[in-house]
């Protein structure tokens, strides 16, 4: 009779483990599940390198296209002095958006 007493007593051990045993890796799951969902400052910082890379070569661009409809204009109206500042100014933007555009480029080039 006493072994017939401990076998609900073992169940009851044994299905306490399992639960405490399954709540635990449950823990574990849960926090890794929630750590991984953040991303981390490289990937961060990676990810906002290339975003200003990407801005910065669109800005060239439409810099380039503008420096090349100023030059026609001053072409078609070589009296327009307002014309001539308005493209030494795109040019000179133009160049600063180039050196810009390296520095992006060049400092990505160290990262990795």
């Amino acid at each position: 009779m006493p072994e017939e007493n401990n076998k609900p007593q073992l169940m009851k051990k044994i299905i306490t483990f399992v639960v405490g045993f399954g709540a635990v890796i449950g823990l574990i799951t849960g926090i890794f599940t929630i750590d991984n969902r953040y991303v981390t400052v490289d990937k961060l910082q990676a990810f906002e390198k290339t975003v200003n890379i990407k801005i910065e070569s669109q800005r060239l661009q439409t810099l380039t296209d503008r420096y090349y409809q100023m030059r026609q204009l001053v072409i078609q109206h070589p009296d327009d002095k307002q014309l001539e500042q308005d493209l030494k100014d795109v040019q000179k933007d133009k160049e600063e958006s180039k050196i810009t555009l390296d520095k992006l480029t060049t400092t990505e080039g160290k990262d990795k």
